[in-house]
């Protein structure tokens, strides 16, 4: 079993190993961490040939992220991670990661207490339902780490 789990992480890390050696050589890193997202995006589109737009997360819209999702699109979103807890903070970038959003969550509520609530309904989510939302306090992206095993929940 482990040896076709050896095998599978080989052909993943010979994949990125002209990636990792084209971003050595433009100065973007020295190991592998990226600090610039412009220095990103220019990876993707030379390197790996994607199809790349940077966006500001000011200007996003949660029914325009939910729509990308479902097309197949990633987002990947720069944060910086509070030390003790892992959470985003604002940083000025001294702490930077980068997280890859995978989907969304809204918590509907009935208008009931949290007491009476006890059931939990799962429901797809799409684009023109977020639009109603009049508030995003109950709005949630699922991030991906590459360092963690873990999804991550952030309230958007």
């Amino acid at each position: 079993k482990n040896e076709g789990r050896e095998s599978e992480q080989s052909n993943t890390n010979a994949q990125l190993t002209p990636l990792l050696g084209e971003a050595q050589e433009r100065g973007y890193t020295n190991d592998g961490e990226i600090f610039n997202a412009h220095h990103l995006l220019e990876l993707a589109e030379q390197v790996c040939g994607l199809d790349c737009v940077m966006r500001s997360v000011l200007h996003l819209k949660p029914s325009h992220v939910l729509q990308a999702l479902m097309e197949g699109q990633l987002f990947i979103l720069p944060y910086d991670s509070n030390a003790g807890t892992r959470l985003p903070t604002r940083l000025e970038g001294r702490a930077a990661h980068y997280g890859v959003i995978v989907g969304m969550m809204v918590l509907a509520t009935d208008g009931g207490t949290r007491e009476d609530s006890t059931e939990i309904s799962w429901e797809p989510l799409q684009p023109e339902s977020l639009v109603t939302f009049s508030t995003h306090s109950n709005l949630f992206l699922l991030v991906q780490h590459s360092l963690s095993r873990k999804l991550a929940i952030y309230s958007w």
